[in-house]
């Protein structure tokens, strides 16, 4: 019987051995997460005010340049405030993802024709060329 447990006793050794050997690089997050995790990291850290519009499309590029990074809302003013906290050993990387992000607002931002004022002229070619053909076929003059 002695020899079971001692049999049953070193799988789990072995088996718990493993789980911490699979789960190893796991420790830090990277990325998105809560003020508390960035906190925990024991770096210091920085913060920038940031609009709610951006948010998702800043996210997307910080995560990109892997910028570990927490949002914090302020409820306490109207309208409320974003705040971005990030480490402080991350500004170069927040820096090239803030000129990144800055680059294709300025790209969006630029002068696109508008589809629906397109659409409007040529709703109205579309009404007076209806019109024309249809004075033209009862034999009245051409408008």
């Amino acid at each position: 019987m002695v020899s079971v447990r001692s049999a049953q006793f070193s799988w789990r050794a072995a088996k718990s051995i493993a789980k911490l050997i699979m789960n190893r690089g796991k420790g830090v997050k990277h990325g998105k997460q809560s003020l508390r995790q960035l906190s925990a990291q024991n770096r210091g850290l920085t913060n920038i005010d940031i609009s709610k519009e951006n948010l998702k499309g800043f996210t997307r590029i910080a995560r990109k340049y892997g910028v570990d990074f927490a949002l914090k809302k302020d409820s306490t003013l109207d309208p409320p405030k974003w705040y971005l906290f990030f480490k402080a050993q991350d500004a170069d990387l927040l820096t090239a993802a803030l000129n990144e992000f800055a680059r294709k607002i300025i790209k969006k931002s630029k002068d696109k024709p508008s589809v629906a004022a397109d659409l409007s002229k040529y709703a109205e070619l579309a009404k007076s060329a209806a019109s024309r053909i249809r004075n033209k076929e009862m034999g009245g003059p051409e408008l």
